[in-house]
């Protein structure tokens, strides 16, 4: 099977892609990646196995249009030429397309080519642009690019259509069936570590001392207004003074929504917490297996109430245990695995209790072993990829349905794709890890 994977960003670098491509490469698959090039890279690359199609760049017209024009819509023609073109080229078998933004579009190629398509719907968008709609201030452009309910528009319209789609947890497998996707069409391809990274974790977790004073809690990710930060300063506020030694480590950059490091100063903690920005991956991760406790702090927003954040299985596979806000996903995950703690959204004073409850070595032990039994057994992306694989391989094989046999000539019906919600590329939750860790330097 030759299958044509679709990204709105450039690669290297990105978790998911790497290890979705991986799996089918490894599974006897070729796979040809279409992807965004604002960086001038080579139209052409080969790593490993993998073959790289880049969006041709424009130098000449200035990188500002080039970087503008090339703008991930499902409208935008740059992006139909190059997904037209490599696709017939590289006479693919089947569309594996990332995501919202460019779905439409992968959907009329596969019309066209006679093919089918599968969605990998990693993020809850209208609920994460609704969130950003909300939180940034107006602009007329947002009518356009991050309207949420035009993104709905577009969400449905793609997943009654596509042939097969992929939910990273079984709470957005649930949300998508909601909306009206087939329910024997979506199948869990979660976003867990592989062998690799969580034998890493693990032997760097073998050097983790043995000192409860300060106990050391980390945060890994972006640092937007969703992500909890905010509660979990208050939550060391409060516990300043009532003898609990903590200490906290934040890995990420800083977001345009708020100054932790103010905050922090403000709440007269600041010795308390060290921010430590973008770090190397490898770096990162050694941190977060040096820590004593991880947290996941993000707000119960429709959002994070359908997605799931890649650090939970990181700090999982360190034998960290974590602490985590009622948020269905993560709620579930740790509630199952027994791995640590759950505290209610955005509640400081619940936290705080949480922490002070974890200040015991022997529990944290337990917890953490826990976390790495649940990963060995069950979230790891050995065993995600085998329901990637199936999933691909089966829509293979039932083929291009009745209502896609569309001839290979002919001018694109733009007309057929619902115009009217230009869906844009924001950074995900999904991006967690990968987005974060681009060109393996993290901003997560």
């Amino acid at each position: 099977m030759i299958v044509g994977k679709i990204w709105d960003c450039e690669y290297p670098w990105d978790v998911r892609v790497e290890k979705v491509t991986d799996a089918l490469l490894a599974a006897g698959h070729e796979v040809h990646l279409m992807c965004r090039n604002r960086t001038g890279l080579a139209l052409h690359e080969r790593i490993g196995a993998l073959e790289i199609h880049r969006m041709p760049n424009w130098p000449r017209a200035g990188t500002w249009f080039d970087r503008a024009s090339s703008f991930p819509a499902f409208m935008n023609p740059r992006w139909i030429r190059h997904v037209l073109r490599v696709s017939r080229d590289a006479k693919v078998d089947l569309l594996l397309c990332r995501d919202l933004p460019l779905a439409p579009l992968a959907l009329w190629v596969g019309r066209r080519l006679g093919v089918p398509v599968v969605v990998d719907i990693a993020e809850n968008y209208p609920a994460m642009l609704k969130h950003r709609f909300s939180r940034r201030e107006f602009r007329l452009r947002n009518l356009l690019v991050r309207n949420p309910f035009l993104a709905a528009a577009v969400e449905r319209f793609v997943v009654r259509r596509a042939d097969a789609l992929l939910a990273v947890v079984d709470e957005s497998r649930d949300r998508l069936i909601q909306v009206g996707a087939p329910a024997d069409r979506v199948k869990v391809v979660c976003n867990t570590p592989t062998t690799t990274r969580i034998q890493s974790m693990a032997e760097a977790a073998e050097q983790r001392g043995r000192s409860t004073s300060p106990m050391r809690l980390v945060y890994l990710g972006l640092l937007g207004h969703s992500r909890g930060i905010d509660v979990t300063l208050e939550a060391l506020r409060q516990l300043e003074g009532s003898g609990v030694d903590v200490h906290f480590d934040v890995i990420g950059g800083l977001g345009r929504d708020a100054n932790y490091p103010a905050d922090a100063a403000a709440l007269g903690i600041a010795h308390r917490v060290t921010f430590h920005g973008h770090v190397p991956y490898d770096e990162a991760l050694r941190i977060v297996a040096a820590a004593d406790v991880g947290i996941v702090p993000h707000h119960a927003t429709e959002h994070w109430r359908t997605t799931i954040p890649n650090k939970l299985f990181d700090y999982m596979a360190a034998g960290v245990p974590v602490l985590v806000s009622d948020a269905p996903p993560t709620k579930r995950i740790v509630e199952q695995a027994g791995c640590g703690l759950v505290f209610a959204d955005r509640d400081a004073k619940d936290l705080a209790r949480c922490i002070a409850a974890l200040m015991d070595p022997n529990a944290r032990r337990r917890l953490g072993r826990a976390g790495q039994r649940a990963v060995a057994a069950q979230f790891n992306w050995e065993m995600d990829s085998e329901r990637l694989v199936s999933c691909l391989e089966m829509a293979y094989r039932a083929g291009a349905s009745p209502r896609r046999g569309i001839a290979h000539t002919g001018r694109p019906r733009i007309a057929a794709l619902p115009v009217a919600a230009a869906v844009p590329a924001p950074r995900t939750a999904e991006e967690e890890t990968h987005t974060a860790y681009r060109r393996r330097t993290p901003e997560r």
